[in-house]
């Protein structure tokens, strides 16, 4: 999170310094958070990141050091937030962010193309060598079993942004919202916004949103078809979009209709 925090306006940019200093209390807490076996049950690529959609199925039973506990309840995980991601056969632990979203109103799911129950969750992985995302491209299947445990403070609600009280009712901690992203840094802010459109729907004031988001080419603006539907539905009188191209062909011209360049 960067820049002022003054009550009329909020700034929140995944991959800050502030937010990577952040890091090591998110992984603390996180670490608190129950152990979950999750089945893949969807796999799509586009360019070079692959897109899983995983349920997770029952807790792991953990042994555990004297004294050290876990958080009981069922999964659960907020808009923003990511999950420790265990392969079977892969040693390193990966940390992928969530970027769908706990979705309540009916029909937003499937306007974009998400999951909308609360088991049910997507990852967006970029190719790479390293191991988990190298085993995410190659031997990720449907049906392939991992185990995840959610973590990070990067959401509305821990962040001051959207408070909800104990009675359900919704409170805005801003009167306008700055979302800054660059590339895959898009996965928790498209979250946010599926968070904000949900909401929309039982609360009749929302904040300005502003999305800015850059790729270094068309391929690599990920989620640009489904922030054009939110834009133009729920989220049609707060959220404006500015996207951007780094480099290639097109990087000069306007990115889509009802989208700033």
């Amino acid at each position: 999170m960067t820049g002022s925090l003054a009550p009329t306006r909020r700034l929140l940019s995944h991959g800050s310094p502030l937010a990577a200093a952040a890091a090591a209390a998110a992984e603390a807490a996180a670490a608190r958070n129950p152990l979950f076996r999750a089945e893949i049950t969807r796999v799509r690529d586009i360019a070079d990141v692959r897109i899983l959609r995983l349920k997770a199925t029952r807790k792991v039973e953990e042994n555990l050091p004297t004294g050290e506990t876990r958080l009981e309840g069922p999964f659960a995980f907020q808009a923003g937030q990511w999950v420790d991601f265990m392969a079977p056969g892969v040693e390193k632990v990966g940390g992928f962010t969530i970027t769908s979203a706990p979705i309540s109103t009916p029909g937003l799911a499937e306007a974009v193309g998400m999951p909308s129950n609360m088991d049910e969750f997507e990852l967006v992985v970029k190719k790479a060598n390293w191991p988990p995302a190298q085993w995410i491209h190659t031997a990720a299947k449907i049906g392939t079993e991992v185990q995840v445990r959610v973590g990070g403070d990067f959401t509305l609600e821990q962040r001051g942004v959207l408070q909800t009280n104990s009675d359900g009712h919704h409170h805005w901690g801003c009167d306008h919202l700055l979302l800054l992203s660059g590339g895959l840094g898009i996965n928790p802010l498209f979250s946010m916004l599926l968070r904000i459109a949900d909401v929309s729907s039982v609360h009749s004031r929302l904040p300005k949103v502003t999305l800015a988001m850059s790729a270094r080419d068309r391929s690599h603006l990920l989620f640009l078809d489904q922030v054009r539907t939110l834009a133009s539905g729920p989220l049609r009188d707060s959220l404006k979009v500015v996207a951007a191209l780094t480099r290639g062909p097109g990087s000069e011209a306007p990115i889509a209709p009802g989208i700033s360049a």
